[in-house]
C-alpha cells in the first residue's frame, strides 16, 4: 500500500507545480478503444484528458479512464472485472506538415475491481489499488478547432499489464 501512496504523492505534488504555471492553451480530450488487459478478454476503453503546455518542448496530461469486462461463466453467473484508472504523462510533440506525432510515458494508479454474479447476486471481490507506469504514442491531425488523434499505449500495472489501443477527438490547441 506504501507503493501506490508514494504515486499519488507524486502526482499530486507535479499537480500543483503544473498549477502554478502561467495559464497556457489547454485542450481537453475524449477517447475511446479496446483494452487487453493481462488475464481478461478485450474490452472498451474510455479515457478523457487535459492537455497543456509545459515549457518550450513538453505538455502535461492528467488523464482519467474506465473498462469493464462481464464474462459468463455458466447461464446465471457471471465475472465482472473494472478499473478506474488516474494518471499523469509527460508528452512529447514531433510537429509535422499536416499529422503531428507525439510519444509519451506516465505513472498512475488502477483500481481493479473483481466481482460475481450468481443470480442478480453481486459478491465483490477485494479491490486492489495498482501503479502503474504508461507509455504510448501516436499520430494528431487537426482540423480547426479540432484533432483528432489516435494512439498505442502500454501500462505496466503491477502485475496485470494492459496494452490499449484508441482513438478521439481534442478540443482546443
Amino acid at each position: 500500500m506504501k507503493r501506490p501512496l508514494a504515486v499519488l504523492v507524486v502526482l499530486i505534488g507535479l499537480a500543483s507545480v503544473v498549477g502554478t504555471q502561467p495559464a497556457q492553451a489547454a485542450s481537453l480530450s475524449a477517447g475511446i478503444g479496446t483494452v487487453d488487459p493481462e488475464g481478461v478478454r478485450r474490452t472498451p476503453w474510455f479515457t478523457v484528458n487535459l492537455r497543456w503546455k509545459l515549457g518550450k518542448r513538453f505538455l502535461i496530461e492528467p488523464e482519467a479512464g474506465y473498462w469493464k469486462k462481464t464474462t459468463r461463466l455458466t447461464p446465471s453467473a457471471s465475472s465482472i472485472v473494472q478499473d478506474r484508472n488516474v494518471g499523469l504523462n509527460f508528452v512529447y510533440p514531433i510537429r509535422q506538415k499536416s499529422f503531428d506525432f507525439f510519444v509519451a510515458a506516465g505513472v498512475g494508479l488502477h483500481l481493479l475491481e473483481p466481482s460475481t454474479d450468481v443470480h442478480g447476486t453481486v459478491t465483490a471481490g477485494e479491490r486492489e489499488l495498482k501503479q502503474a507506469l504508461h507509455v504510448f504514442g501516436g499520430a494528431e491531425y487537426k482540423l480547426g478547432g479540432l484533432t483528432l488523434f489516435g494512439a498505442v499505449r502500454f501500462d505496466t500495472v503491477a502485475d496485470a499489464n494492459q496494452s490499449k489501443l484508441y482513438g478521439g477527438v481534442r478540443l482546443g490547441k
